[in-house]
């Protein structure tokens, strides 16, 4: 390097000291050993420089490499490296007169010198500003993780270490000391803790919360209440959850009363036309004397007009279910029906019997009445051949049979 300045400011230098022949200098070093090679390195240098700068020029050789001075000196400011002293001002003439005062102590090497001091602490101070950044972005990425994390859990936390966005924490990192930047994590770390215990309570509690809110809309649609679906109405257990996990218990504790105090006023309307029903069915078991006893028809004697919901048939209802309610109902009704279909039949067949019956004495009564003979012998030839049906459909007790032949019967002249 050195030869090559001998070339190019043309300084005349010669031997074999100043050749440009890399591999030759190496031999040569090998050769003669580390003492005497630095001698020979300083007489070069002292002899290029005493070349490229003549006596009294020992500023404008200070100003040649200025512009490269001052890059550095910024760039050590950007990356708050806290490099101090002469070699690190960022005032141009202090520059100057520091690297002239060298130069005239110590020789021109000195501006190689303190160029290749500056270049040592830089490069030290990139390779932490390196780690410091990469220990930012860390930061940043854990401090928006946590975030996300606590927004999980509805935590509710606020403040500036509270926030999403990475850069924002990464900025935040750039101005705080390590220690700093350890208790912040380790901060949130616990807080995170603390609300996960918490959050574990009201996830076991929202679960639960959830399956009691569908099992409610399940009683509204069975119970036929016609609450509306919606977001407190619907059958899906996880969306239940879900709510109940942005909210606060106490206000999921708040919708479950709601709908609770709804279904409950629901039921009454329900169990209030339910005892209506059941004690009209017991009444007309025992006008139609069907004879139908046990608990499903026991008397319930009227209540107060004023506390509809004291009698045995709505206490009854609310231990049930809506459907085995109208179950119990449908059972009286059946055997209601069926009652008065025997009873209807009974009617039926009895007049039949009593009709046949009459003609028949009649007919016996006027059996030597030529002129009754002759006015009724289609009727005789009817009476003869339907008799015994007539007499099967009777003995059946099926209505249907004994309106049949009832309508048939001929009329008598």
């Amino acid at each position: 390097k050195v030869a090559q300045l001998n070339i190019k400011h043309q300084c005349g230098f010669k031997g074999e000291h100043w050749h440009t022949d890399g591999v030759k200098h190496f031999n040569s070093c090998v050769s003669t050993g580390p003492v005497a090679i630095k001698v020979q390195l300083n007489k070069r240098n002292q002899d290029v420089n005493a070349c490229r700068f003549p006596p009294n020029h020992e500023r404008k050789a200070c100003e040649q490499p200025l512009e490269g001075i001052m890059k550095f000196v910024a760039e050590s400011k950007q990356l708050k490296c806290g490099l101090t002293g002469p070699l690190w001002s960022s005032d141009r003439n202090a520059q100057l007169d520091h690297c002239e005062a060298q130069v005239k102590e110590k020789g021109y090497w000195a501006i190689d010198a303190m160029g290749l001091e500056r270049v040592r602490l830089l490069d030290e101070c990139r390779k932490k500003a390196s780690q410091s950044n990469n220990q930012c972005r860390l930061f940043g990425k854990k401090a928006a993780d946590q975030f996300q994390q606590s927004q999980k859990l509805n935590c509710n936390f606020k403040g500036k270490i509270w926030n999403k966005d990475a850069k924002y924490h990464d900025d935040r990192c750039r101005n705080m000391a390590l220690k700093s930047r350890d208790w912040e994590v380790a901060l949130r770390t616990k807080a995170l803790e603390n609300c996960q215990k918490k959050s574990g309570n009201k996830a076991q509690f929202c679960e639960k919360y959830g399956k009691e809110a569908a099992r409610q809309n399940y009683e509204n649609k069975i119970n036929k209440c016609g609450f509306k679906t919606g977001t407190i109405w619907h059958d899906d257990a996880k969306k239940h959850q879900a709510r109940c996990l942005k909210a606060t218990i106490k206000g999921a504790k708040g919708l479950n009363d709601l709908r609770n105090k709804a279904l409950a006023k629901c039921s009454a309307q329900f169990c209030m036309a339910y005892q209506k029903k059941a004690r009209e069915h017991t009444r007309l078991n025992r006008r139609l004397k069907c004879g139908f006893k046990g608990n499903l028809w026991r008397l319930d004697p009227q209540s107060s007009p004023y506390q509809p919901n004291k009698g045995i048939f709505f206490k009854e209802c609310k231990n049930l279910t809506q459907k085995n309610a109208l179950n119990l109902q449908k059972q009286r009704e059946d055997a209601l029906n069926a009652c008065q279909k025997k009873q209807s039949s009974s009617n039926a067949c009895t007049q039949l019997k009593a009709e046949a019956s009459r003609k028949f004495k009649k007919n016996v009564t006027h059996a030597g009445n030529p002129a009754y003979l002759r006015r009724n012998m289609k009727n005789f030839m009817w009476l003869n051949k339907n008799m015994q049906a007539v007499n099967d459909a009777w003995n059946s007790n099926s209505d249907a049979e004994c309106k049949k032949w009832l309508g048939k019967l001929p009329t008598f002249k």
